[in-house]
């Protein structure tokens, strides 16, 4: 994505639901990008 002009505001965090990263759009709106946690069943 950085490759494409993407500019991101921060870090991969690693959260309880998964990883999210923040990022602007093209207007300079601020998105998350959310990556969600696979839960292993036992």
């Amino acid at each position: 994505m950085q490759a494409q002009g993407v500019h991101f505001r921060e870090e991969p965090r690693h959260e309880d639901y998964g990883t999210a990263v923040v990022f602007e759009d093209l207007y300079g709106n601020l998105r998350d990008l959310i990556e969600p946690k696979t839960w292993a069943r036992t």
